[in-house]
């Protein structure tokens, strides 16, 4: 190898590591950013009583860490309200990230949110076991260490959470006697997930349901949306 040809790999070594952390640090910071606005539209819309605020964000590996601050009344409520207050956040988040920002993959990344009283402290975890299941995650929340309550408790209530959403007529039907028959036309086709091809399957879903009720594809996203707690 000549000096030159050494001098020339130097140069060229020199220019494009300092500019591929730039454009790292850049994705970090963008990916925050938004994070941040999607939280912030989360909180405004759908926690009036700010039980859970001011979310600070951090992004490490495959997973999203959030510091919230919480409202001295979390500690009066019970287990699964508690449990919820996080669940919901992480839900709504995870669908925002899906549906409107999907080319950042963020959507795929574990959620940890993290909580402190002057006497708990709370961790809250949501996991994606299969990344092309995306709604079918695995969470649960710890407080002083012991875990109180998970998704496999809150999935055991699914009727009496389900009844506690009031229920609008589309079209002549009732919105979530859509909702399950597109949840159930998803679990036998896929055999639960299993087999489950996003590239194929949600538009055979939508389908299917649009043909069924005669809606329209955006009045069933707001139905799935929703309704998407329950999953």
């Amino acid at each position: 190898m000549t000096k030159k040809f050494f001098y020339v790999l130097l140069i060229v070594f020199c220019i494009f590591l300092p500019s591929t952390k730039f454009s790292d640090a850049y994705r970090s910071k963008s990916n925050v950013k938004t994070i941040e606005e999607i939280s912030c539209s989360i909180l405004d819309n759908d926690y009036p009583l700010r039980i859970i605020d001011n979310p600070k964000i951090t992004i490490k590996n495959s997973n999203i860490l959030l510091h919230f601050d919480i409202d001295k009344e979390f500690e009066s409520v019970n287990d699964f309200n508690k449990f919820t207050s996080f669940d919901y956040f992480s839900k709504k988040l995870r669908y925002q990230l899906f549906t409107n920002h999907n080319k950042t993959t963020l959507y795929n990344h574990d959620f940890t949110f993290i909580a402190n009283t002057k006497k708990d402290s709370y961790e809250y975890t949501n996991k994606l076991p299969n990344e092309q299941l995306v709604f079918k995650t695995r969470s649960q929340l710890i407080m002083n260490n012991e875990i109180i309550y998970t998704s496999n408790e809150f999935k055991k209530k699914f009727n009496e959470i389900a009844s506690l959403f009031p229920r609008e007529k589309i079209n002549g039907y009732d919105d979530f006697e859509i909702f399950m028959y597109g949840y159930e036309f998803f679990n036998t086709m896929t055999k639960r997930g299993r087999y489950y091809d996003p590239e194929t399957d949600n538009n055979l879903v939508v389908k299917a349901v649009k043909d069924k009720f005669g809606i329209t594809t955006e009045e069933y996203e707001k139905i799935y949306e929703k309704y998407y707690l329950l999953y």
